[in-house]
């Protein structure tokens, strides 16, 4: 009876120790450490980030809860939740898991000086799951990544405008990350008020040209200094930047947003 009580014993210890060892050995990996590759389709940006969970134990995980969030500093900018369903022991599950952003939701919270300029961001997973039949495990990763401009850069040709046929033709170059879908709305004005207004489809990466109706006859501009505004909107965000310019008939520099 007591050899049998001893052999119960080891048996127990054993388990306990493989159970231990292997509840341990769960970990989870972000491939990503800059910013996941995304891209920006009307109003939601889609990323796409590898996570790997490993299981090193014996037995395996089930109902295994991934929770992704991003923050900036300590607030929580976006969040979501997936289910893996079941993760065998001594083996690594990989997944690149697309996430769905809205843009309106994202830059409220983050503000349009991401889009311009970038910033650090933290990138949290963390992992809630059933251990074989006894215990929940919990897992966390946390990563700082860069978070690339979706402007790098937006230049008013203003040497290059030509007034002719009552509208004003300006020239732009907009460069960004990754190709955006959007419009740029100009407005100018002077002393007097408006001068002229127009928009047009984004097109990146290479020069392109907004036509402005003007609103007053060409014999009524005056020379002097001109406001010019540009409002780049791309799904929800609106980035808006100014330039004064000072314009003449004769003489047209240039100058840059």
């Amino acid at each position: 009876m007591k050899l049998k009580i001893v052999v119960l014993n080891v048996i127990f210890a054993i388990l306990l120790t493989t159970f231990l060892y292997s509840a341990l050995n769960i970990d989870v990996e972000v491939s990503a450490t800059r910013a996941p590759s995304y891209i920006v389709r009307g109003d939601n940006l889609l990323l796409n980030v590898p996570v790997s969970v490993r299981n090193g134990g014996m037995y395996p995980v089930e109902n295994i809860h991934v929770k992704i969030i991003m923050e900036n500093n300590s607030s929580t900018v976006w969040e979501n939740e997936f289910l893996i369903n079941r993760i065998n022991g001594f083996y690594t599950y990989t997944k690149n898991f697309i996430l769905k952003i809205n843009l309106t939701k994202l830059y409220e919270k983050l503000g349009s000086g991401f889009a311009l300029n970038g910033g650090e961001l933290n990138l949290k997973i963390l992992i809630h799951a059933n251990y074989w039949i006894l215990a929940e495990v919990n897992a966390v990763n946390t990563r700082k990544i860069w978070w690339e401009p979706l402007i790098n850069s937006f230049n008013i040709l203003t040497s290059q405008i030509e007034i002719k046929n009552g509208s004003i033709f300006m020239p732009y170059l907009l460069k960004s990350r990754v190709p955006v879908n959007g419009k740029i709305n100009l407005v100018i004005r002077d002393s007097e008020g408006m001068v002229a207004k127009g928009s047009s489809d984004l097109i990146c990466g290479k020069v392109a040209t907004v036509k402005l109706n003007l609103l007053r006859s060409l014999s009524e501009l005056k020379g002097g200094e001109w406001e010019i505004t540009a409002i780049l909107e791309v799904g929800a965000l609106r980035i808006t930047k100014q330039v004064s310019y000072d314009f003449s008939l004769e003489n047209m520099g240039s100058d840059t947003l």
